[in-house]
């Protein structure tokens, strides 16, 4: 586009009557190695095109319950702006243009969606210390339940933000076309909210709980108390048939020496008897006196 008078202000480009689809409500996080913001322009009087691309620092946007109160919130770097040309590269970032040295971020920020023939999101624009109008048109929305990609377009004038060096020969609007890759991170604020509810409730019935171990205590000693009479009575017991038992074993023991010493009678007798006839059978062979 040539710099032809036009009034300041940041414009959008619809480039659909179709709504695009709406991605879950939570918490998407812009991935910046996916995302690419590409400019268009033109210099030498609106003869030569020049084309380009800038980076995004970080951003994120909320998908609300009710879509209307959705917000974005991106952060492009200043130092980025890259054309292919390194001698016009340091020109944009100098002094005279987005002066990135002192003013690193350019940032996007809306708090609204607005759906109707096209898909917007009016925001603002932060370019250079200068905030400005500015609305996003929402072309295409597409994704799963953790990943989203959309596209959106608008255009900026430069002089609004106060980048008015070389008129004529730079042009004034420049044409920027957003290719986003988000991922989800968490739910929307609603089920957030949710799901913290239920772990109150929890922490409030654990509290009883504790209290309610309290008279388990209790009844926990009276019955370790109580075996030790059990145990003492059959420690008593067995005492008490030891000793019953000490008798019965020495009647044992004394009935059993009573045949041993039975048997060493009757050995003793046989052998006084088979002594004796001995002796009278060797008396004869004594000689008379």
């Amino acid at each position: 586009m040539t710099d032809q008078g036009s009034a300041p202000s940041s414009t959008s480009e619809s480039t659909s009557t179709e709504s695009p689809a709406v991605p879950l409500p939570g918490v998407y996080r812009v991935d910046p190695d996916q995302t690419v913001i590409r400019f268009r322009a033109r210099s030498m009087f609106g003869l030569v095109p020049v084309s380009g691309t800038f980076t995004v620092g970080q951003g994120e946007f909320t998908v609300a319950e009710d879509v209307a109160a959705s917000t974005i919130d991106v952060t492009v770097l200043a130092e980025s702006f890259a054309s292919g040309n390194a001698k016009r590269d340091e020109h944009i970032r100098s002094a005279d243009y987005l002066e990135a040295a002192a003013h690193h971020d350019i940032v996007f920020r809306s708090a609204s969606i607005q759906q109707g023939s096209a898909t917007t999101a009016p925001g603002e624009l932060t370019v250079r210390g200068v905030t400005q109008p500015c609305v996003l048109t929402i072309a295409t929305v597409t994704g799963d339940d953790k990943t989203v990609t959309a596209k959106a377009t608008t255009t900026v004038d430069r002089y609004a933000f106060g980048l008015t060096k070389q008129k004529g020969m730079v042009g004034r609007q420049t044409s920027l076309e957003i290719d986003v890759v988000a991922v989800r991170e968490s739910g929307s604020a609603t089920s957030v909210v949710s799901s913290e509810a239920p772990a109150e409730a929890a922490e409030e019935v654990a509290v009883p709980s504790a209290a309610a171990e309290a008279p388990v205590e209790a009844p926990a000693e009276a019955p370790a108390e109580a075996p030790a009479e059990p145990v003492a009575e059959a420690s008593v017991e067995p005492v008490a048939e030891a000793s019953t038992a000490a008798p019965a074993k020495e009647a044992t023991e004394e009935a059993s020496e009573e045949p041993a010493e039975a048997a060493t009678a009757e050995t003793a007798a046989e052998a006084s008897t088979e002594a004796a006839p001995e002796a009278a059978t060797e008396a004869p062979e004594r000689p008379a006196d």
